[in-house]
């Protein structure tokens, strides 16, 4: 009997035993997500700018003695906006009428040209000794530019605007600044016509001490800025632009 209310006294006080403690389940790991700022549009790296590439594949460079110093250089920078056939006809005093030494003037080589079958692209690169010899006259200009246009038909012709740094003189930038006038009227009635206008560009530490011709600097920007030109006047891909002047940038 004594054994037995013993072992009922015993389960009664296990009954009445604190509960064993388990430990506590952890929480869930705070995420914290950071605020992701707003992109500035300036820092927006932009695209790099599409090569410029020209519709002319055949280039017949008709210049001055202001090109002699391009050459050979220019061959690379005109092959490297698309052009597979560079023809230079260059010679110092060279313009549209007259003659140098017994040297064919511009007219005589792209008249020879043209009977030879050539019908690629043309780059005028004159404008120096037809403005000084003709002492600027808008009227004979004008005639010598059409006359010019007419033996080019309609293939792409691209011209370009002068600037020297003389005040005096046949050379005088006053008398390049008609040829810059007349050149540019002259799109209206030759619409496969374009003008580089080089003289916007051109800076006056590019001039040699004559004022006139371009040192090594100058030639070398010259020769770039030309095939650029050629490839926005006349691009591979869609028309040419609606205006008459174009640059070697945008």
């Amino acid at each position: 009997m004594l054994r037995r209310v013993s072992l009922l006294l015993a389960l009664g006080a296990c009954a009445h035993a604190a509960p064993v403690a388990r430990a506590p389940i952890p929480a869930p790991p705070r995420v914290i997500v950071a605020a992701v700022a707003e992109s500035d549009p300036t820092d927006v790296v932009p695209k790099p700018e599409a090569p410029l590439v020209t519709s002319c594949r055949e280039v017949a460079h008709v210049g001055d003695s202001t090109s002699v110093g391009l050459m050979p250089r220019i061959e690379a920078r005109y092959r490297e906006v698309g052009v597979e056939r560079f023809l230079p006809e260059i010679s110092g005093a060279r313009s549209m009428y007259e003659t140098y030494r017994g040297r064919p003037n511009a007219t005589t080589i792209v008249r020879r040209m043209r009977a030879e079958g050539y019908r690629g692209c043309w780059v005028m690169a004159l404008g120096t000794n037809d403005p000084a010899n003709t002492r600027g006259n808008l009227v004979v200009l004008r005639a010598r530019i059409d006359a010019m246009m007419s033996l080019v038909g309609s293939a792409p012709a691209l011209w370009m605007t002068s600037k020297t740094l003389k005040a005096r003189g046949a050379y005088r930038n006053a008398n390049m600044e008609n040829w810059n006038e007349v050149l540019v009227a002259a799109c209206k009635r030759h619409p496969n016509m374009r003008v580089y206008d080089w003289a916007s560009e051109v800076m006056d530490s590019w001039f040699t001490s004559d004022g006139v011709h371009f040192n090594g600097a100058g030639n070398r920007e010259r020769g770039a800025r030309i095939a650029k030109a050629l490839a926005r006047a006349f691009p591979e891909d869609g028309a040419p632009p609606a205006s008459c002047v174009v640059h070697s940038f945008e």
